[in-house]
C-alpha cells in the first residue's frame, strides 16, 4: 500500500519539477519565482 503511494508521490514530483524545469528553461532570469516555487512544495510535503 504505502510502496503503491510512495510511487505517485514520487510520479507527481516528477512531472512538478519537470515543467519547473521547462519553465526555469524559458524563463533562466526568472530564478526567484522558481526557488519560491520550490519552497513552497518542500513547505507542502
Amino acid at each position: 500500500m504505502f510502496h503503491k503511494v510512495q510511487w505517485i508521490v514520487l510520479g507527481v514530483i516528477g512531472i512538478f519539477l519537470a515543467s519547473q524545469a521547462i519553465d526555469f528553461l524559458k524563463f533562466p532570469f526568472d530564478k526567484k519565482g522558481f526557488l519560491k516555487n520550490m519552497s513552497n512544495i518542500i513547505i507542502e510535503l
